[in-house]
């Protein structure tokens, strides 16, 4: 597949992995170490030799492994439930992995709050970028399932497409 990608153009391989759960990894970070870094550090090798970046999403709490995740090369978190890790604990990963979140979407999504929302979005913003990137919005692909609002989806948006505080 990596090979295919590469062939049609691609520019990134985009995996769907939910390594995590609501406090800690699915698995032993031993075993993880054991049984799948090696095989992931191969797979990121083989996309990177192809001129092209790895994005790794994965669900809750993947704290433990996100030093092993930026040592083999993964070039791209995408993050649904940052609130799982807390944005003390992402923030000293910024500028060593870019982040693509949407506004986490247990917590954030279904409050009706849309200056919370529009706050969320600016610390995040503000607390996974440095001054060369580092962050990118992603809206949630299916909104209706976690309860996110039109005015609420509208709020991310306004807010990472103006500057904090000021509206257009």
């Amino acid at each position: 597949q990596i090979a295919l990608y590469a062939g049609a153009g691609a520019d990134a391989v985009i995996a769907w992995e939910d390594w995590g759960l609501q406090d800690r990894l699915m698995i032993d970070p031993v075993l993880w170490r054991s049984m799948y870094k090696r095989r992931m550090t191969d797979m990121v090798s083989s996309i990177h030799d192809r001129g092209m970046k790895y994005i790794l999403h994965s669900c809750g709490n993947i704290l433990d492994i996100i030093d092993d995740l930026i040592e083999i090369g993964v070039d791209v978190l995408q993050l649904d439930q940052q609130r799982l890790m807390g944005f003390d604990a992402l923030e000293r990963y910024s500028g060593s992995i870019c982040f693509f979140n949407p506004v986490d979407i247990q917590y954030m999504t279904d409050n009706g709050d849309v200056r919370s929302i529009e706050e969320y979005c600016h610390e995040m913003a503000d607390r996974l970028s440095t001054a060369k990137g580092g962050f990118m919005y992603k809206a949630y692909a299916q909104p209706k399932s976690v309860n996110i609002s039109s005015e609420g989806l509208l709020a991310e948006c306004r807010s990472f497409a103006t500057e904090k505080g000021k509206t257009e």
